[in-house]
């Protein structure tokens, strides 16, 4: 049995490869999931355990992560979490995988499979909210579908986004620009990617301008919320999962709890997405694609993972 460490899955989990499968998986429609779970514990109910459990003819995959959101106060990663790959004809265990880099990369490569449908084809500009694990896994995915020339990261410390904007230095040929506010700015992007645990909007309807793709995956109870919900209400409406994400994600809740649009007003899945050349109908369409994580995209992984374990 391979156990498959963070520091393999951050070499050799490459993003244009898992971009791609991604997109096969989801038009195939082969791997089937079990329903995400998620519960509180513990004296601080932000904390919280989650499982999320995918399958198809070769294989089973079950992801166990914890989600401690002050871990990062301590100088600790927010999420932490274990995957187990078994055969799906004998239930042998093949590989256990660290599901912290996995995670993250998939995450960022699901966002990046929908702004290459979504997003306008001459986008050249990217900002990203947030400066915690996903963000610099977000700025190379996006570069990979997009030639972007301008990227912006935006945090509430400086000094953790310096460290993003370090570790990407040597990695892309356009340079981050570390920005210490957005209010200013945020209207002339192309991209905006927020990456971050608000339980408040810090995106505003005035920031929107026309034209924009808005990518969202830090929400995932209802509430947290990244987006103004009124945004939901003048744009093409995207999520990962119809079953799940509106259900879960505040933006949703609230939009869909203040009518401000329907379940029949999201456009679509990442099924959707993945089965169409281009969804975007014009230059001046506000898009927005929100992510809550599916199973699939672990199972995903965690196959492309073993099977490059094995060769090495």
């Amino acid at each position: 049995m391979h156990h498959i460490s963070n520091e393999f899955v951050r070499k050799h989990l490459n993003y244009r490869e898992l971009i791609s499968l991604l997109e096969e998986a989801y038009i195939s429609a082969e791997i089937k999931t079990a329903t995400k779970s998620l519960n509180a514990f513990g004296d601080q109910l932000q904390n919280g355990v989650m499982s999320m459990s995918a399958w198809n003819t070769e294989y089973v995959g079950t992801k166990l992560l914890m989600i401690m959101p002050d871990n990062p106060n301590q100088g600790l990663p927010a999420i932490r979490g274990l995957y187990t790959l078994n055969h799906a004809k004998s239930g042998e265990v093949l590989c256990t995988i660290d599901a912290e880099e996995m995670t993250s990369i998939r995450t960022a490569c699901a966002s990046a499979l929908a702004a290459s449908k979504l997003a306008r084809q001459d986008s050249k500009s990217l900002l990203v909210l947030g400066n915690g694990a996903l963000a610099k896994h977000m700025i190379i995915a996006h570069a990979e579908v997009r030639p972007l020339e301008q990227i912006y990261i935006w945090g509430r410390n400086d000094g953790k986004s310096e460290q993003v904007k370090a570790s990407l230095d040597d990695e892309l040929r356009t340079k981050v620009t570390v920005i210490s506010s957005f209010e200013d700015s945020i209207e002339g992007i192309d991209i905006i990617s927020a990456a971050t645990g608000a339980q408040s909007p810090i995106i505003h309807k005035r920031h929107i301008s026309k034209g924009q793709h808005i990518d969202l995956v830090g929400s995932y109870k209802p509430d947290m919320q990244e987006l103004d919900e009124r945004v939901l209400g003048m744009a093409s409406v995207y999520a990962d999962d119809l079953k799940n994400t509106p259900k879960k994600a505040g933006e949703f809740c609230k939009a869909i709890e203040n009518e401000i649009m329907s379940m029949d007003d999201i456009k679509g899945d990442l099924k959707t997405i993945s089965s169409s050349p281009f969804l975007r109908e014009t230059a001046e369409e506000i898009t927005v694609f929100k992510s809550s994580g599916m199973a699939i995209q672990d199972l995903v992984s965690a196959q492309l993972l073993y099977n490059k374990a094995k060769t090495l």
